[in-house]
């Protein structure tokens, strides 16, 4: 009997239902709202939008991240808001700027005149509940968390019925807006990727995982501090109650395993070692494993259930082994092949790059 699992249409943003047999050969897709079928089992289907498709129910697709500069100097960041239309939080933080915009909020530059210094604060915007939850998961997340590498938690609250969160303001660019400028050599791939294990370790020893590590949620600052970001999606390992449901995609295709797109629930350390394993791969290249399917759900979700995708050795041949070795085991296609901790991976990139010094 197949299995029968929720998504999200990427032609009209409604529920998407796939059906997958026990033997995880994916039968069918079929968008619950514009009953457009994207893939049947006996291949791909035309893509094109339904005709009697609302045009304003299009996904409006967001750059990841804020859009800063391609150099670690040259930030662009939207102009000062007037001081006239400044709003003030907790008689605290006044916004001064805004810095991006996502799927749960805006984030802006803001001062905290108790404490004399410039900080960064999220405030939902949504008011869908289950992103309400995402949003006080990500506020609770980092709370607990206080690393160098894990962007620093400050103050949360709730302004007029909006929930905000206040963070440390860093001055850099995400490592997918780094990766215009084309990819980055092994050397210094494996070395940025060793703080981001480093954080996961020690975000692992408090029972938490990621669930949605890629290059738009790794900021480099101007000051080349790695620090990882966007911790909305995390989960706590303790809890008893997840906040998705069985199917539902969280985080981004690309970087994510097959269990996680199977079943959110499963996303645990294994999850996050494979994401940082597709985020090498990204970063060492230029293109994001998978890449090759394009954006069609159907090619996308059927090269994940075979694991068919272009080899990093195929890819870029004059990458070293070593490296290639260490991509392919964290992408491993069961958990069980992948590096058991994060710390175990970081302490095969350290000796990928002893024994590859500059």
């Amino acid at each position: 009997m197949a299995q029968i699992h929720n998504f999200q249409c990427n032609n009209c943003g409604a529920a998407m239902r796939m059906a997958i047999r026990p033997n995880n050969a994916l039968i069918h897709i079929t968008c619950l709202r514009c009953r457009q079928v994207v893939f049947n089992n006996q291949g791909s289907v035309n893509q094109s939008p339904a005709t009697n498709q609302n045009p304003s129910t299009s996904i409006k697709k967001q750059p990841a991240g804020a859009q800063l500069g391609k150099s670690f100097g040259d930030i662009k960041v939207p102009p000062a808001i007037p001081q006239s239309k400044r709003i003030r939080i907790k008689d605290q933080y006044t916004m001064k700027k805004q810095l991006g915009e996502g799927t749960m909020g805006r984030v802006f530059l803001a001062h905290d005149d108790k404490n004399n210094e410039d900080v960064a604060v999220k405030i939902l915007v949504n008011t869908n509940e289950k992103l309400r939850k995402y949003f006080q998961r990500e506020a609770l997340v980092l709370n607990d968390l206080q690393h160098p590498n894990i962007i620093g938690f400050k103050d949360c609250g709730n302004h007029n019925g909006r929930l905000f969160i206040v963070m440390e303001y860093i001055e850099g660019q995400t490592l997918l807006d780094r990766l215009k400028s084309g990819p980055i050599l092994p050397h210094h791939a494996a070395h940025l990727m060793s703080y981001v294990l480093s954080a996961l370790h020690y975000a692992y020893q408090h029972n938490i995982v990621h669930r949605d590590i890629k290059p738009a949620n790794i900021f480099i600052t101007k000051n080349r501090e790695v620090k990882v970001i966007d911790l909305g999606l995390g989960k706590v390992i303790t809890e008893s109650v997840d906040l998705t449901k069985t199917g539902q995609i969280m985080g981004t295709c690309f970087y994510m395993p097959l269990e996680q797109i199977q079943r959110s629930k499963a996303a645990d350390h294994p999850a996050d070692i494979y994401a940082v394993g597709a985020t090498l791969y990204h970063i060492l290249t230029g293109m994001a494993p998978f890449e090759e399917c394009g954006r069609t759900l159907d090619k996308l979700f059927y090269a994940k259930l075979k694991n068919n995708y272009i080899g990093l050795k195929k890819r870029k041949p004059d990458l070293p082994d070593e490296i290639i070795g260490i991509v392919e085991k964290a992408m491993g296609h069961k958990p069980e092949d992948r590096y058991k901790t994060a710390e175990e991976m970081r302490l095969e990139l350290q000796n990928f790059l002893q024994n590859h010094k500059k």
